[in-house]
């Protein structure tokens, strides 16, 4: 879908600091850009977004949309998806991994570079117990 109050926030704290400082992007229009725009940020690319967003919508279940976010998100080290990241960092496969292993996955979207344990490792391992502390 499309988070509307989400949108006018990051547009209004844009205009206000006069730079790119907010997206709003849901999880279908992070698929919508990735399949089908290009990464400049600009407001036109993001009115197409939308309304790619609510084409995706009417097409596909959320859960399919949810499926291609996760196979094709940017993980670090060259890993687009869950899978591919999951056999770089560990050499395994998703069906493998320990549930510190998923959790240390799943803090990555939020800044891939910033929480990668090659590179970060005391970063990941924080980032990982947040993860740990929510599932609980």
């Amino acid at each position: 879908g499309v988070d509307f109050s989400g949108l006018f926030r990051a547009a209004w704290a844009n205009f206000a600091s006069g730079r790119h400082a907010q997206g709003a992007s849901t999880v279908t229009m992070q698929v919508a850009r990735r399949l089908y725009l290009s990464s400049e940020k600009t407001y036109d690319r993001k009115l197409r977004e939308v309304l790619l967003a609510f084409k995706l919508e009417q097409q596909f279940s959320k859960q399919r949309l949810l499926e291609v976010y996760m196979n094709q998100i940017y993980l670090g080290e060259r890993a687009y998806g869950f899978a591919a990241a999951a056999s770089i960092y560990f050499d395994k496969s998703l069906d493998q991994l320990t549930p510190a292993e998923a959790a240390l996955l799943a803090g990555l979207p939020k800044a891939p570079s910033a929480f990668n344990p090659t590179v970060n490792p005391e970063r990941a391992r924080v980032r990982q117990r947040y993860i740990l502390a929510r599932m609980h």
